[in-house]
């Protein structure tokens, strides 16, 4: 992870070294947690990357990240 993240910082994509750090954020979220409300992309550690959360780091997908985070909730509740 660290590589990918020097390599986009060197190549200059601030964008998708954003990206990169705050899906894995969401990623740790969910492997601690194996849920996430939606709410928690609005709060911190989420908003420590830009102070709009998710609408501000992708604002453009934001719609789509939601709704595979849906999916994940409700498989991780079908499991349960």
């Amino acid at each position: 992870m660290l590589r990918t993240a020097c390599f986009l910082y060197m190549m200059g994509h601030r964008e998708l070294l954003l990206f990169h750090y705050y899906s894995t954020a969401i990623i740790e979220h969910l492997v601690r947690n194996g849920v996430m409300l939606l709410e928690a992309l609005y709060e911190p550690p989420f908003t420590d990357f830009h102070f709009e959360g998710l609408d501000g780091v992708l604002p453009d997908h934001a719609d789509r990240v939601i709704s595979i985070i849906k999916r994940v909730n409700e498989n991780a509740r079908a499991a349960a």
